[in-house]
């Protein structure tokens, strides 16, 4: 009989043979083994850039009334206010059937269609969706979840309401008697232009720029670390709390003030 040691040990021979098993596979199945590891590799990365290789396309898709504006799902958004109205969608990396581009009840909705399995990743700026809007009127205006807004003209309008959340980016100048915003969750927004009154509060880590914006009543509010720099060219009341920051500047007279929870105001 063969004596055979583990780690100093004597063992029986089939003993010895058994813990060794693993250790000595045959050639031919660890051959089999990397095959199939390569192969589930191509395979996975076959599956990943699928939807990048798919082919551009633009389209203008009929559009009607749109009183309201609501983009999500990373699209971009290039904002025009003119005579007529229209929509052109360029895109890259997406089917024709994945793109939501549609007007309900006066609402023009830009969104995508969520892919299922690897392919609902997404994979950078190598993919896009780009709507090219042009509006007679707007009266709300709502980005969400990585989407961006751009105004390539002036919005004028009498009340408009914005909303603006979940990552998602705009830069606008606007025109209004009245103007209502709020920006939460990481969001930007970038303000400039006019208006009578405005309403502003910022939450949640996010971002308004709003001292380019002449408000002649500004009411402003920032909490939970966000940041709102606003202009008051009469009256401004201001509120800061829960870690929020509000920046004012302008000839206005501060009619309110109330800091709490680490809030702070301060004059630009």
């Amino acid at each position: 009989m063969v004596e055979c040691h583990y780690k100093g040990t004597a063992l029986p021979e089939t003993v010895y043979h058994y813990l060794m098993q693993p250790f000595t596979q045959p050639l031919h199945l660890v051959r089999n083994q990397t095959a199939m590891k390569t192969l589930l590799t191509l395979l996975t990365i076959s599956l990943a850039t699928a939807p990048l290789l798919a082919q551009s396309w633009k389209q203008n898709r009929p559009v009607a009334n749109i009183s309201s504006l609501r983009a999500s799902a990373g699209v971009d958004v290039f904002l025009r206010q003119g005579n007529t109205e229209s929509l052109t969608l360029d895109v890259k990396g997406f089917d024709e059937d994945e793109v939501i581009a549609e007007v309900r009840d006066g609402q023009l909705n830009l969104s995508r269609r969520q892919r299922s399995g690897i392919n609902g990743f997404s994979f950078g700026r190598s993919q896009y969706i780009k709507a090219y809007v042009t509006v007679r009127q707007l009266a709300n205006i709502e980005l969400s979840s990585g989407s961006d807004l751009e105004g390539e003209t002036d919005l004028r309008a009498d009340n408009l309401t914005v909303k603006v959340s979940s990552g998602a980016d705009m830069t606008l100048r606007v025109n209004a008697q009245t103007l209502t915003i709020t920006v939460s969750s990481g969001a930007d927004a970038n303000l400039s232009g006019s208006v009578g009154k405005l309403t502003a509060a910022a939450s949640g880590g996010a971002d308004l720029k709003a001292d380019q914006l002449r408000a002649d009543i500004c009411y402003a509010e920032a909490s939970g670390g966000a940041d709102a720099r606003v202009y008051g060219a009469k009256e401004l009341y201001l509120r800061a709390s829960g870690g929020g920051d509000v920046t004012y500047r302008g000839p206005g007279r501060v009619m309110a003030r109330k800091e709490s929870g680490g809030g702070d105001i301060n004059e630009d």
